[in-house]
């Protein structure tokens, strides 16, 4: 597995700051135009709770004029 730290910001303000797992991907931009799964997961990377939370979000949502992804 190959994950990265991301930082989400969504169109309704809501930021989500966990990992990505890129696969066969070197940076979240290849793997956002490349890949043909309409949905990505990003996975919780809290230590302190022993049941992770995991986003399944949908790339028309990160496709608006309004998104943001960067590096946390």
């Amino acid at each position: 597995m190959n994950f990265k730290r991301i930082c989400v910001k969504l169109e309704d303000d809501t930021t989500i700051k966990d990992k990505i797992n890129l696969t066969n991907y070197q940076r979240v931009s290849d793997m956002l135009k490349h890949c043909t799964d309409p949905f990505i997961t990003i996975i919780s990377d809290d230590q302190a709770y022993t049941a992770k939370k995991v986003y399944v979000i949908h790339k028309k949502i990160l496709s608006g004029l309004n998104w943001k992804i960067k590096w946390c």
